[in-house]
């Protein structure tokens, strides 16, 4: 969910933007859970604020954690593609420096909210699994790794703890037999069989498939455009997002299946083909994108500060039905990730790569 900016694919950055938008939104009823993951019997997503704009957030805005598996795939695989040479060193300080700063500071911000919480209110709220066995997997980002009872502390960084285990895959893979039109076909395809027909349904092998779809798409659409006109490229991309549409609307598969595997990687590519040809958001895709990784990292701590504070002075939760508090906290939610992404995000990577005296350009 890094910020593609230095390789100039703005839209990508744009649909970045709105996938981190739905994850949000599909965590707003964690405001109304009577404990961590639980709803009340009576609960209904129908009557959440200004549902009916956004139902399809509400229903699947988790579906979009696979989308930046995918989105990352394709942008590392375009990035790396002319650099099988980069070190270990260097390709895991860039990573490193770019996730840990934020990680730490949320890991800590919530465990201070959930400590209040308990003093307070006697429970957690909103992620439960907040002891020091699941604070030392967050420490080094290994909350997903098949050692927890299940989430913990600033919950949506489980997603983040999959990537870095694929990070470290891709690494083996690029410096293995590098990143190719084949080799990137050759990886889908194994890690796509492995998915749908070994029976092993593990998040790792789950992410490294989306992930290596990404890079698929990435090396087509960087071939084609190499071998032919980039308007017969936007062409094919174009037919392609209709096909995955009608596709979606006509299909007997589930539609799960579709959206990850038709729709996902064909929107991809109209998008990085339109940048191409340039037509593109510009500056403000290249905003937009900067904020994903603090909006995906703060809001739960937000929503955890927000729920304490009406828990404990209200007694009542029913101050978030209203569509001006539901605005408020997605202001505060854009608000903090920009602050975060001008103030922490990029001078603590600088200062990391610094410290680990890492120089040249930072890639993805």
């Amino acid at each position: 969910m890094q910020s593609s900016g230095h390789s100039k694919l703005a839209n990508l950055d744009v649909l970045r933007s709105i996938a981190a938008f739905n994850v949000v939104l599909f965590h707003y009823p964690q405001f109304f859970q009577i404990s961590p993951g639980v709803q009340a019997d009576d609960f209904q997503l129908q009557t959440m604020p200004l549902y009916a704009l956004f139902p399809w957030g509400y229903q699947f805005g988790a579906w979009m954690v696979h989308f930046f598996w995918m989105l990352s795939g394709f942008i590392f695989y375009r990035i790396y593609a002319d650099r099988r040479s980069v070190s270990a060193r260097s390709f895991f300080a860039h990573r490193v420096a770019r996730l840990y700063p934020l990680h730490i500071i949320t890991l800590l911000v919530v465990a201070v909210l959930q400590w209040l919480s308990q003093w307070q209110l006697q429970r957690f709220l909103i992620v439960g699994n907040n002891d020091a066995w699941h604070f030392f997997l967050n420490l080094f980002m290994a909350s997903s790794w098949g050692l927890e009872q299940g989430y913990s502390f600033n919950g949506p960084i489980w997603s983040v703890s999959v990537e870095v285990l694929v990070y470290a895959l891709f690494f083996v893979f690029l410096k293995r037999v590098g990143v190719r039109l084949g080799s990137s076909l050759m990886g889908f395809v194994l890690l796509f069989v492995l998915l749908n027909f070994s029976g092993l349904h593990a998040q790792v092998l789950d992410c490294a498939a989306l992930f290596a779809t990404g890079g698929l798409v990435s090396e087509v659409d960087r071939q084609l455009r190499a071998r032919f006109s980039g308007n017969f490229n936007t062409a094919l991309a174009a037919l392609a997002c209709a096909a995955a549409l009608l596709r979606i609307g006509s299909s007997s598969l589930p539609p799960s299946v579709l959206v990850h595997w038709l729709l996902y990687p064909s929107v991809m590519w109209l998008a990085a083909a339109l940048d191409a040809r340039g037509i593109s958001s510009g500056r403000v895709g290249l905003a937009l994108g900067s904020l994903t990784y603090g909006s995906y990292l703060i809001h739960v701590p937000v929503q955890i500060a927000l729920v304490l504070v009406m828990d404990v002075c209200l007694h009542s939760r029913a101050l978030a039905m209203s569509p001006y508090f539901f605005c408020f906290y997605f202001a505060c939610v854009g608000a903090l990730a920009a602050l975060s992404s001008r103030y922490i995000e990029g001078p603590l990577q600088k200062i990391c790569l610094r410290r680990l005296e890492i120089t040249g350009p930072t890639p993805a």
